[in-house]
């Protein structure tokens, strides 16, 4: 899932990330295992010590290596700093021009600098 904007990602916030050092790594891969994937996907995404138990004998590994894996399976589906950072620029760009926009409107009414005009020809505003 990217959650990049497109256009704004690709000219604006990747150049500002590379700029600040940001990197496009994503987390380790957890290498292929089509038993524990399935655990991972049908049972739970962290198994308890008896099912970890069970999968090292089923598996021939031992305990804290299926414990490292089920973590690396977790984590690679977590968007990377880069994807977060894309994010947080169109989120900042987006508030901000809308903040602008208000400001411009609100310049120009009278009520903005003197409250007192909100109340004239009360009630028929």
């Amino acid at each position: 899932m990217q959650l990049c904007l497109g256009a704004s990602c690709r000219f604006i916030a990747k150049p500002c990330a590379i700029t600040l050092g940001i990197q496009d790594s994503g987390p380790h891969r957890a290498q292929p295992n089509a038993i524990l994937e399935k655990v991972f996907t049908s049972i739970s995404k962290s198994p308890d010590g008896k099912r970890l138990e069970g999968l090292s004998k089923q598996l021939d590994w031992d305990v804290r290596k299926i414990q490292r894996w089920f973590r690396h399976r977790r984590n690679q589906d977590k968007p990377t700093t880069l994807t977060k950072f894309c994010e947080s620029m169109w989120r900042f760009t987006f508030y901000l021009s809308i903040f602008f926009y208000g400001i411009r409107f609100l310049w120009t009414a009278p009520w903005f600098w003197d409250t007192r005009q909100c109340w004239y020809n009360y009630p028929f505003q």
